[in-house]
Protein backbone atom coordinates (compact mmCIF):
# COMPACT_ATOMS: atom_id res chain seq x y z
CA UNK A 1 0.00 0.00 0.00
CA UNK A 2 2.55 2.22 0.85
CA UNK A 3 4.95 1.33 -2.25
CA UNK A 4 1.53 2.33 -4.34
CA UNK A 5 1.48 5.82 -2.19
CA UNK A 6 4.58 6.61 -3.35
CA UNK A 7 5.16 5.69 -6.95
CA UNK A 8 1.68 7.51 -7.36
CA UNK A 9 3.51 10.63 -5.90
CA UNK A 10 6.60 10.67 -7.90
CA UNK A 11 4.34 9.93 -10.95
CA UNK A 12 2.64 13.44 -10.38
CA UNK A 13 5.62 15.07 -9.69
CA UNK A 14 6.75 14.28 -13.03
CA UNK A 15 3.47 15.51 -14.62
CA UNK A 16 4.51 18.64 -13.13
CA UNK A 17 5.55 21.19 -15.95
CA UNK A 18 9.39 21.96 -15.56
CA UNK A 19 9.06 25.92 -15.80
CA UNK A 20 6.68 25.95 -12.81
CA UNK A 21 9.27 23.62 -10.92
CA UNK A 22 12.58 25.25 -11.65
CA UNK A 23 10.44 28.72 -10.14
CA UNK A 24 9.08 27.02 -7.27
CA UNK A 25 12.52 25.83 -6.57
CA UNK A 26 14.90 29.23 -5.18
CA UNK A 27 17.76 29.46 -7.06
CA UNK A 28 21.02 28.79 -6.06
CA UNK A 29 23.52 31.89 -5.20
CA UNK A 30 27.05 31.55 -6.38
CA UNK A 31 29.19 29.94 -3.87
CA UNK A 32 31.08 32.96 -2.55
CA UNK A 33 31.31 36.64 -4.15
CA UNK A 34 34.28 37.21 -2.07
CA UNK A 35 37.71 38.34 -4.10
CA UNK A 36 39.41 35.77 -5.87
CA UNK A 37 42.45 37.16 -4.25
CA UNK A 38 41.12 35.96 -0.37
CA UNK A 39 39.80 32.32 -1.79
CA UNK A 40 41.84 29.62 -1.28
CA UNK A 41 44.05 28.27 -4.55
CA UNK A 42 42.01 24.59 -4.07
CA UNK A 43 38.42 26.03 -3.49
CA UNK A 44 35.52 25.26 -6.50
CA UNK A 45 31.79 25.35 -6.43
CA UNK A 46 29.64 22.50 -6.14
CA UNK A 47 27.38 21.25 -9.11
CA UNK A 48 23.83 21.86 -8.75
CA UNK A 49 21.89 19.46 -7.02
CA UNK A 50 18.81 18.38 -10.15
CA UNK A 51 16.24 15.75 -9.58
CA UNK A 52 16.76 12.49 -11.54
CA UNK A 53 14.66 11.97 -14.57
CA UNK A 54 14.54 15.61 -15.20
CA UNK A 55 14.24 16.92 -17.97
CA UNK A 56 17.73 17.96 -20.28
CA UNK A 57 16.39 21.23 -21.64
CA UNK A 58 16.27 24.18 -19.78
CA UNK A 59 15.18 27.44 -20.59
CA UNK A 60 17.38 30.11 -22.88
CA UNK A 61 17.41 32.46 -20.00
CA UNK A 62 18.93 30.43 -17.37
CA UNK A 63 22.82 31.43 -16.49
CA UNK A 64 25.28 28.84 -15.39
CA UNK A 65 26.39 29.70 -12.04
CA UNK A 66 29.90 31.03 -11.98
CA UNK A 67 32.71 28.56 -10.89
CA UNK A 68 35.97 29.50 -8.55
CA UNK A 69 39.22 28.02 -10.10
CA UNK A 70 42.53 28.31 -8.95
CA UNK A 71 45.44 30.35 -10.67
CA UNK A 72 49.61 30.74 -9.90
CA UNK A 73 50.81 34.20 -8.94
CA UNK A 74 52.63 35.81 -11.26
CA UNK A 75 56.38 36.16 -10.26
CA UNK A 76 56.18 40.16 -10.04
CA UNK A 77 53.32 39.49 -7.41
CA UNK A 78 55.45 37.38 -4.97
CA UNK A 79 58.19 38.83 -2.60
CA UNK A 80 61.24 36.39 -3.48
CA UNK A 81 61.08 36.93 -7.37
CA UNK A 82 63.91 37.20 -9.24
CA UNK A 83 64.75 38.69 -12.32
CA UNK A 84 64.69 36.99 -15.55
CA UNK A 85 67.96 37.41 -17.03
CA UNK A 86 68.89 39.68 -19.72
CA UNK A 87 68.40 38.58 -23.56
CA UNK A 88 72.10 39.48 -24.16
CA UNK A 89 73.52 37.34 -21.85
CA UNK A 90 72.45 33.42 -22.94
CA UNK A 91 74.48 30.86 -21.33
CA UNK A 92 74.85 27.08 -23.12
CA UNK A 93 75.96 24.13 -22.12
CA UNK A 94 79.72 23.39 -22.17
CA UNK A 95 81.06 20.46 -24.84
CA UNK A 96 76.73 20.31 -25.93
CA UNK A 97 76.46 18.06 -22.91
CA UNK A 98 72.91 18.19 -21.20
CA UNK A 99 74.22 17.74 -18.09
CA UNK A 100 77.34 19.84 -18.73
CA UNK A 101 77.59 23.20 -16.23
CA UNK A 102 76.49 26.36 -17.97
CA UNK A 103 78.67 29.23 -18.87
CA UNK A 104 76.61 32.70 -19.73
CA UNK A 105 77.88 34.10 -23.14
CA UNK A 106 80.09 37.69 -23.47
CA UNK A 107 78.04 39.74 -24.82
CA UNK A 108 79.03 41.68 -27.84
CA UNK A 109 80.54 44.54 -27.61
CA UNK A 110 78.35 47.71 -29.53
CA UNK A 111 79.26 49.37 -32.61
CA UNK A 112 80.81 52.70 -31.98
CA UNK A 113 78.57 56.03 -32.45
CA UNK A 114 79.49 58.99 -34.83
CA UNK A 115 80.91 61.54 -31.67
CA UNK A 116 83.25 57.79 -30.92
CA UNK A 117 84.32 57.66 -34.00
CA UNK A 118 85.38 61.30 -34.25
CA UNK A 119 86.61 62.04 -30.86
CA UNK A 120 88.02 59.01 -29.81
CA UNK A 121 86.57 56.90 -26.70
CA UNK A 122 87.24 59.12 -24.61
CA UNK A 123 83.54 61.07 -25.57
CA UNK A 124 81.87 58.72 -23.09
CA UNK A 125 83.13 59.45 -20.47
CA UNK A 126 82.69 61.88 -17.38
CA UNK A 127 85.32 64.57 -17.74
CA UNK A 128 86.66 63.74 -14.02
CA UNK A 129 87.75 60.47 -15.52
CA UNK A 130 88.87 61.46 -19.27
CA UNK A 131 92.66 60.81 -19.74
CA UNK A 132 94.11 64.44 -19.17
CA UNK A 133 96.61 65.99 -22.25
CA UNK A 134 98.88 68.70 -21.89
CA UNK A 135 98.21 71.26 -25.11
CA UNK A 136 101.87 72.58 -25.83
CA UNK A 137 101.72 76.41 -26.49
CA UNK A 138 103.36 78.35 -29.07
CA UNK A 139 106.64 78.40 -27.65
CA UNK A 140 106.57 74.57 -27.06
CA UNK A 141 105.58 73.97 -30.53
CA UNK A 142 107.91 75.83 -32.25
CA UNK A 143 110.91 74.33 -30.41
CA UNK A 144 109.25 70.89 -31.14
CA UNK A 145 109.41 71.91 -34.41
CA UNK A 146 112.74 73.12 -34.26
CA UNK A 147 114.77 70.41 -33.08
CA UNK A 148 112.57 67.66 -35.67
CA UNK A 149 114.03 70.19 -38.40
CA UNK A 150 117.44 69.96 -36.94
CA UNK A 151 117.55 66.16 -36.58
CA UNK A 152 116.38 66.15 -40.01
CA UNK A 153 119.42 67.90 -41.54
CA UNK A 154 121.98 66.61 -38.77
CA UNK A 155 121.46 63.09 -40.66
CA UNK A 156 121.64 64.78 -43.71
CA UNK A 157 124.74 66.84 -43.72
CA UNK A 158 126.37 64.26 -40.96
CA UNK A 159 125.67 60.36 -41.05
CA UNK A 160 126.75 58.33 -39.07
CA UNK A 161 129.07 56.38 -40.89
CA UNK A 162 130.78 59.69 -41.51
CA UNK A 163 131.97 59.76 -44.88
CA UNK A 164 135.00 61.65 -46.22
CA UNK A 165 133.59 63.66 -49.64
CA UNK A 166 135.85 66.10 -51.70
CA UNK A 167 135.28 69.66 -50.74
CA UNK A 168 136.44 72.76 -52.67
CA UNK A 169 135.93 76.67 -51.57
CA UNK A 170 136.78 78.95 -54.00
CA UNK A 171 136.86 82.90 -52.70
CA UNK A 172 137.24 86.35 -54.52
CA UNK A 173 138.02 89.26 -52.12
CA UNK A 174 139.42 92.49 -52.22
CA UNK A 175 142.36 93.29 -49.54
CA UNK A 176 143.51 96.33 -48.13
CA UNK A 177 146.85 95.83 -46.76
CA UNK A 178 149.32 98.08 -44.09
CA UNK A 179 152.38 97.65 -42.23
CA UNK A 180 152.68 98.37 -38.61
CA UNK A 181 155.19 100.58 -39.06
CA UNK A 182 153.12 103.05 -41.86
CA UNK A 183 156.05 101.75 -44.43
CA UNK A 184 153.86 99.55 -46.68
CA UNK A 185 150.51 100.16 -47.96
CA UNK A 186 148.64 98.49 -51.07
CA UNK A 187 145.64 97.20 -52.49
CA UNK A 188 145.16 93.82 -54.05
CA UNK A 189 142.48 91.44 -55.89
CA UNK A 190 142.15 87.92 -54.50
CA UNK A 191 141.23 84.72 -55.94
CA UNK A 192 141.87 81.61 -53.84
CA UNK A 193 140.94 77.92 -53.76
CA UNK A 194 141.04 75.29 -51.50
CA UNK A 195 141.10 71.77 -52.45
CA UNK A 196 140.23 68.80 -49.55
CA UNK A 197 138.22 66.77 -48.26
CA UNK A 198 135.78 66.90 -45.37
CA UNK A 199 134.55 64.90 -42.54
CA UNK A 200 131.19 65.64 -40.21
CA UNK A 201 133.59 67.26 -37.83
CA UNK A 202 137.12 68.70 -39.18
CA UNK A 203 138.30 68.92 -42.77
CA UNK A 204 141.46 69.38 -44.40
CA UNK A 205 142.09 71.37 -47.46
CA UNK A 206 145.73 72.50 -49.64
CA UNK A 207 145.13 76.40 -50.32
CA UNK A 208 146.14 78.04 -53.85
CA UNK A 209 146.25 82.04 -53.34
CA UNK A 210 146.81 84.34 -56.41
CA UNK A 211 146.85 88.35 -55.24
CA UNK A 212 147.36 90.94 -57.91
CA UNK A 213 147.47 94.58 -57.39
CA UNK A 214 150.24 97.00 -55.94
CA UNK A 215 151.97 96.67 -52.35
CA UNK A 216 154.09 99.87 -52.14
CA UNK A 217 157.16 100.22 -49.71
CA UNK A 218 158.45 103.64 -49.15
CA UNK A 219 161.69 103.73 -46.69
CA UNK A 220 165.09 105.28 -46.66
CA UNK A 221 163.72 107.66 -49.61
CA UNK A 222 163.47 104.54 -51.95
CA UNK A 223 160.24 103.49 -53.14
CA UNK A 224 159.29 99.56 -54.10
CA UNK A 225 156.13 97.90 -55.57
CA UNK A 226 155.78 94.26 -55.44
CA UNK A 227 152.96 93.56 -58.53
CA UNK A 228 151.53 89.81 -56.85
CA UNK A 229 151.42 87.38 -54.67
CA UNK A 230 151.32 83.58 -55.28
CA UNK A 231 151.75 80.43 -53.40
CA UNK A 232 149.61 78.75 -50.67
CA UNK A 233 149.70 77.20 -47.94
CA UNK A 234 147.50 73.59 -45.46
CA UNK A 235 144.40 74.92 -44.03
CA UNK A 236 142.32 72.88 -41.47
CA UNK A 237 138.30 73.86 -41.53
CA UNK A 238 134.91 72.45 -39.80
CA UNK A 239 134.17 70.49 -42.32
CA UNK A 240 130.75 69.47 -42.71
CA UNK A 241 129.97 70.71 -39.20
CA UNK A 242 129.62 74.20 -40.74
CA UNK A 243 126.70 73.23 -42.69
CA UNK A 244 123.74 74.51 -40.85
CA UNK A 245 120.04 73.55 -41.77
CA UNK A 246 119.80 75.95 -45.10
CA UNK A 247 123.03 77.65 -44.70
CA UNK A 248 127.31 77.07 -43.57
CA UNK A 249 129.27 78.40 -41.49
CA UNK A 250 132.34 77.89 -42.03
CA UNK A 251 135.65 78.94 -40.21
CA UNK A 252 139.33 78.39 -41.67
CA UNK A 253 142.51 78.57 -40.68
CA UNK A 254 145.91 78.00 -42.49
CA UNK A 255 149.22 79.20 -43.10
CA UNK A 256 150.37 80.76 -46.62
CA UNK A 257 153.95 80.60 -47.91
CA UNK A 258 153.67 83.40 -51.22
CA UNK A 259 156.27 84.92 -53.89
CA UNK A 260 156.14 88.37 -54.73
CA UNK A 261 157.58 89.75 -58.09
CA UNK A 262 159.14 93.15 -56.68
CA UNK A 263 160.31 96.02 -59.18
CA UNK A 264 162.40 99.78 -57.66
CA UNK A 265 160.85 102.63 -58.98
CA UNK A 266 163.69 105.50 -59.15
CA UNK A 267 162.54 108.94 -60.96
CA UNK A 268 159.39 107.12 -62.56
CA UNK A 269 161.43 104.47 -63.61
CA UNK A 270 160.89 100.95 -63.16
CA UNK A 271 163.92 98.69 -62.20
CA UNK A 272 163.78 95.13 -61.24
CA UNK A 273 164.33 94.12 -57.39
CA UNK A 274 164.50 90.87 -57.36
CA UNK A 275 161.33 88.57 -55.40
CA UNK A 276 159.83 88.64 -51.93
CA UNK A 277 159.09 85.57 -50.32
CA UNK A 278 156.58 86.95 -47.42
CA UNK A 279 154.68 84.01 -45.39
CA UNK A 280 152.07 84.22 -42.78
CA UNK A 281 148.85 82.56 -41.09
CA UNK A 282 145.42 83.42 -42.35
CA UNK A 283 142.21 83.12 -41.31
CA UNK A 284 138.84 83.69 -43.16
CA UNK A 285 135.19 83.59 -41.69
CA UNK A 286 132.48 81.75 -44.71
CA UNK A 287 129.22 82.33 -44.38
CA UNK A 288 126.26 81.74 -46.84
CA UNK A 289 123.14 79.78 -48.08
CA UNK A 290 122.77 76.43 -49.33
CA UNK A 291 121.31 75.51 -52.63
CA UNK A 292 118.74 72.65 -52.46
CA UNK A 293 119.48 71.38 -49.20
CA UNK A 294 116.24 69.17 -48.29
CA UNK A 295 117.78 65.94 -50.13
CA UNK A 296 120.56 64.02 -50.57
CA UNK A 297 123.47 65.07 -52.57
CA UNK A 298 126.43 64.21 -53.54
CA UNK A 299 128.13 67.16 -52.72
CA UNK A 300 126.09 70.16 -51.39
CA UNK A 301 126.56 73.91 -52.85
CA UNK A 302 126.88 77.12 -51.23
CA UNK A 303 127.24 80.41 -51.87
CA UNK A 304 127.34 83.27 -49.79
CA UNK A 305 129.95 86.22 -48.21
CA UNK A 306 133.67 86.15 -47.09
CA UNK A 307 135.98 87.83 -44.46
CA UNK A 308 139.11 87.19 -44.11
CA UNK A 309 142.33 88.23 -42.66
CA UNK A 310 146.23 87.15 -42.87
CA UNK A 311 149.90 88.40 -41.60
CA UNK A 312 152.74 88.81 -43.20
CA UNK A 313 155.30 88.65 -40.65
CA UNK A 314 157.55 88.80 -42.86
CA UNK A 315 160.01 87.50 -46.09
CA UNK A 316 162.65 84.61 -46.17
CA UNK A 317 164.15 86.70 -48.93
CA UNK A 318 164.27 90.37 -49.07
CA UNK A 319 163.26 93.45 -46.67
CA UNK A 320 159.41 93.44 -45.42
CA UNK A 321 158.21 94.24 -41.99
CA UNK A 322 154.83 92.80 -40.47
CA UNK A 323 151.64 93.72 -42.81
CA UNK A 324 148.52 93.27 -42.10
CA UNK A 325 145.99 92.25 -45.15
CA UNK A 326 142.01 92.45 -44.22
CA UNK A 327 139.91 90.47 -47.39
CA UNK A 328 135.94 91.17 -47.68
CA UNK A 329 134.48 89.52 -51.05
CA UNK A 330 132.26 86.27 -52.01
CA UNK A 331 132.77 82.76 -51.97
CA UNK A 332 131.53 79.65 -53.02
CA UNK A 333 131.09 75.92 -50.90
CA UNK A 334 131.39 72.76 -51.99
CA UNK A 335 131.24 69.60 -50.44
Amino acid sequence: MHELGLRGLMFALALVPSGSRAASTPAQAPASTAPASTAPASATTPPVQRPIGAPSTAPTTATPAPTLTSAPLAPADTADATPSPPAAETSAPVGGDPGSVLVPEPAQPAAPGLAEQLLGPSVNQHPSTRPTATVPTEAESAAEEDEAIAAMYRGLYRPGSNPGRFNVVVRAAYAVAGSVDNTVSGRLGLLSADLGQSFNKFGYALTLVAQVGSLDRVADGQRTQTVALLGGGPTLSLGRLALLQRGFLDLRVGYDFLVGPTRRVTDGVAQSDGVRAPHGPRLALNMGLMSNPARPRRLFHGFGLSIGYQALLGSFRGDLPVTNVLQFGVVYWGG
